[in-house]
This record gives structure tokens, sequence and C-alpha cells, in this order.
């Protein structure tokens, strides 16, 4: 993926991790990647913005789980970028379960229901043709 200079910035921002968590060489090559690549030995919280990676990363610092971060990550992102998270938009977290040599998937990305059309809101009084009688 390439991405200039602006963009590979906020992306930087957006990974937050403590002094244990910072980014790694490539295990394959040993060599550290330039952005969007970054490799983390332990955990990183990555979101939208800075402030709600940090909020996630803060969950993890005080011993909190991957799972505490996320939420809190997604609640931040919820409210500050409603536009990506919540009820406008969706969710996607990996997991690596070092103890199982396991990666797990959680895919939570927003869907239109199979029966929506792209007018079906259009010259009806309540949503979804609902009347207050």
């Amino acid at each position: 993926m390439n991405v200039g200079t602006n963009d590979e910035q906020k992306f930087k921002e957006s990974v937050v991790g403590n002094d244990s968590h910072k980014g790694q060489d490539d295990p394959t090559t040993g060599i550290r990647p330039e952005p969007p690549q970054i490799y983390y030995k332990e955990v990183a919280v990555v979101s939208v913005g800075p402030q709600c990676a940090s909020i996630g990363s803060d969950i993890l610092k005080k011993g909190g789980n991957a799972i505490e971060a996320a939420i809190a990550t997604s609640i931040c992102d919820g409210v500050v970028r409603f536009d990506v998270m919540g009820i406008g938009g969706g969710f996607v977290m990996a997991i690596h379960r070092e103890k199982e040599k396991k990666s797990y998937i959680l895919n939570a990305k927003e869907t239109a229901p199979a029966a929506a059309t792209q007018d079906m809101f259009k010259g009806k009084k309540h949503p979804l043709g609902l009347d207050k009688n």
C-alpha cells in the first residue's frame, strides 16, 4: 500500500504502545520496515486517531487485556469518529494466542440488510415505514 507523508504520519500516530510495545524488525528478514508495515512483539492498539489508541494503550499498561482495550478504544472512536465506528461503522480485531500458536479474526463490519434499497427512506414519514398511530 502506498501512502503519502501525511497518511503515513497519521498511521504512526494512531498506532500507540508503551516502550515494551515498540515496532520490531521483520522477524523473517531482520529489516525494520517503513510504515505502514510495523511489527510488534507484544501488542499494538490501532485506532482512527491517536487519542483513542492512547486510551486502549493505557488500559493495557494498567494490566487490562486486549478485549478491554478494544472496547475502550471502540467507544472512544464512536464518539470521536462516529462515521467509522458504532452505528456508522464496524469493528475488526486480530488476536494471536501464542500458547495455542493460533490466530483469530473478529469481524463485525457493518453490512446492509439484504432487502435494503437505495431509496428505502425516500418519501416516508418515519424510518422503515413505521407509523405513529
